[in-house]
This record gives structure tokens, sequence and C-alpha cells, in this order.
């Protein structure tokens, strides 16, 4: 797949990556591109290439929902 540049809000980003170890887990290869962007390379079975950054925002929200929670 060829990289899919995602931009992403600062708090989303940060999240990112405090999980990426988990979400590379889950078979995302993702990079950080910079100016709030990041590079997705690769991602798990089932998820389109046209919904990546849909995809991506989402399980940002959902883990930055789930740190909330815990704090």
């Amino acid at each position: 797949m060829a990289p899919v540049h995602v931009r992403l809000a600062d708090d989303e980003k940060e999240v990112v990556f405090e999980n990426l170890k988990l979400l590379e887990s889950l078979g995302f290869e993702i990079d950080e591109m910079g100016f709030g962007s990041i590079a997705i390379r690769q991602v798990p079975d089932g998820i389109d290439e046209a919904d990546v950054g849909n995809a991506i925002s989402e399980i940002a929200y959902s883990l930055q929902n789930k740190r909330k929670i815990s704090e």
C-alpha cells in the first residue's frame, strides 16, 4: 500500500504515538511526518485504504476516552 498521509489534532497524534506498540500489534505501521501529520504505511486486513484516515481518527478518539476514564 502507498503511504496514506493523515492530519491529526495534536492530542490525537499524541495518543496514537503513546499507543504505537498496541497499534503495531494490530497491524498498523505508522510514522510521524511533522506538522500534525502521520504516514500510515500498513493497516490491518479489513480496513479499506480509503477509510484509513477515518479509522485512525476513530481509534485515537477511543484511546483518548479510555485514557481520560482511567486517569
